[in-house]
């Protein structure tokens, strides 16, 4: 019988994995943030205008959890 492989958390795609899985975790806040910080991370900006340009955009990210 072959061993299973062994869970690794520091392997690039498990760190990858955890890093996606918390960012899309979060609620969207609004733009510009409601207080000042600094802080390091990975941002993501979800677009709900009414610019036809980035109609495909706001498809896109309709249903996304948002605080705004």
């Amino acid at each position: 019988m072959r061993e299973a492989p062994r869970f690794n958390p520091l392997d690039i795609e498990n760190l990858a994995r955890s890093v996606a899985d918390a960012l899309l975790a979060q609620d969207a806040e609004p733009m510009p943030p409601r207080e000042k910080f600094v802080a390091a991370g990975v941002y993501a900006i979800y677009y709900r205008g009414t610019a036809p340009i980035y109609s495909r955009l706001v498809e896109a990210n309709r249903g996304r959890p948002a605080q705004l």
